[in-house]
């Protein structure tokens, strides 16, 4: 609390910052001080000598010694107190006393002169000793203001800075020339008051930012005063990272609870063909053993579809696990290329559903993996020729438009539709709303997957059954001319 309340009683933000400067001024000062001690010592021996015994002549030595509270050198009070008690023996030893004049007087004057310059020296010491002290301590005290990463403020109680440390001035951007003298709630987003408050708090600096702050405070009682001084800390990092951390927890949480989906849907699903091609196994070994090789065909047949349909979800299992561990180079992708590419493949598909696909003109581009940018865009179109089957005239329609530092690119068909409460549930792990399709289910958690690992997204928009769908995607747009 001393330090607090020396801190808080600096003259002036200058003597803490420029220290150099007023010790300069220190040395001009004593070195004439010193020069006007010596002639004035000089004055005052030459005057006292001349005077007659009797005379308190001699009290004028205290004026040499006061000159001691400029000069530099600390011992000079009792150098001068020592010559003047030497010089008044030595003017008076074998002086002749003037009729009347007795010579108890005049060695009292001399013991009251001596009294009186000693004292003075012993006094004059005593404050320099007090000064040097005080100066140690606001020496000390500025190089901890000057060098702490924090930044320090006091204010009156009056709500007025008095003093803006150098962290100060970094982290708020007024220098404190501007802030000494400014109300302290202009620190403040949100003013709660004249006062520095401790707790979490929104500072603004000088441009306008506003940046999230920690404040302890302490305060004193100076001089009938309440002076509050103020460590604050911008904690904009740590809360970034608290963000990042519980966005990662959020992440973690939802991976966990995604894995236990996933372990249970493959559970299921991968239990599924071992059941068929257990039953059919006793089937088969019934129907061998009545030799009645009809059944004993059909059986194998189906025991076949049951091992294919397993391999096949094995297999698709395993690219979804490949994604995002396996990549290719990233790079610029034009969609309208890719959209071309993934039409082309699909040829026969398409012709066989005699349906119309139509791809937007002039697509913007992406970045990214393109061989999983190819993979994503045909699932899509593979989906919607599905689901379009049963429509007259199946039309397909594949855009896209930029928006920002993203592109949100689409699939559109006149299709069977979704209902929007199954509009997130596609997208899961073996998922299939009509089980008469054909396909895994693992189709669409591709499609997510893959945009995901790309730092995007997709979903699905649509009205309801009967309504057509639109599939999205959405993917960091690569750099249009003039970007860069």
């Amino acid at each position: 609390m001393a330090h607090a309340a020396f801190v808080t009683n600096l003259d002036s933000e200058l003597a803490v910052r420029a220290p150099h400067a007023s010790r300069g001024l220190s040395v001009d000062r004593s070195v004439l001080a010193a020069a006007a001690g010596v002639v004035l010592f000089a004055l005052v021996f030459a005057v006292d000598a001349q005077l007659p015994p009797g005379y308190a002549g001699a009290m004028a030595y205290v004026l040499p010694v006061l000159l001691g509270l400029w000069v530099r050198a600390r011992a000079w009070p009792v150098v001068i107190a020592g010559l003047a008690t030497v010089a008044m023996v030595v003017t008076r030893v074998g002086a002749e006393l003037p009729d009347g004049v007795a010579s108890w007087l005049m060695w009292l004057n001399r013991a009251t002169a001596l009294v009186a310059v000693w004292a003075t020296a012993l006094v004059v010491a005593g404050y320099r000793r007090a000064r040097a002290q005080a100066d140690d301590e606001r020496a000390k005290i500025g190089a901890i203001l000057e060098t702490a990463s924090d930044a320090i403020v006091s204010a009156g109680d009056d709500g007025s800075i008095e003093l803006f440390n150098s962290a100060a001035e970094r982290m708020f951007g007024w220098t404190a020339r501007e802030a000494l003298g400014q109300p302290v709630h202009m620190l403040w987003a949100s003013p709660a008051g004249r006062l520095l408050l401790a707790g979490e708090h929104q500072g603004v600096r000088k441009d306008g930012t506003i940046f999230p702050l920690e404040v302890a405070v302490a305060e004193v009682a100076l001089q009938g005063r309440r002076i509050f001084t103020a460590i604050m800390r911008d904690v904009s990092q740590r809360k970034e990272l608290e963000r990042t951390r519980d966005a990662t927890l959020r992440s973690l949480v939802a991976k966990n609870e995604e894995l236990e989906r996933f372990t249970y849907t493959v559970s299921h699903d991968l239990k599924s063909p071992l059941v068929t091609i257990r039953g059919f196994l006793g089937l088969l070994e019934r129907a061998a053993v009545a030799g009645d090789l009809v059944k004993v065909k059909a059986d194998v047949e189906r025991i076949d579809a049951a091992a294919d349909k397993m391999r096949q979800l094995l297999d698709e299992l395993l690219e979804l696990s490949r994604i995002g561990r396996v990549a290719g180079p990233i790079v610029e992708v034009p969609l309208s290329r890719l959209a071309a590419e993934v039409l082309e493949t699909l040829a026969g598909p398409v012709a066989a559903a005699k349906a119309t696909v139509e791809i937007v003109p002039d697509l913007p581009a992406v970045r990214g993996d393109r061989l999983r940018l190819r993979q994503l865009l045909q699932n899509l179109l593979e989906n919607a020729l599905k689901f379009s089957a049963g429509q007259a005239t199946p039309r397909i329609r594949i855009g896209a438009e930029r928006k920002g530092a993203e592109v949100v690119a689409w699939v559109q068909d006149n299709g069977a539709g979704i209902d929007p409460r199954y509009h997130e549930k596609v997208f899961g792990l073996f998922e299939k709303l009509d089980r008469k399709t054909p396909g895994t289910g693992v189709g669409l958690a591709l499609v997510r997957r893959i945009a995901e690992v790309h730092e995007g997204r997709a979903w699905v928009e649509s009205e309801g059954p009967g309504r057509g769908s639109r599939f999205c995607f959405a993917l960091p747009a690569a750099p249009a001319s003039g970007d860069e």
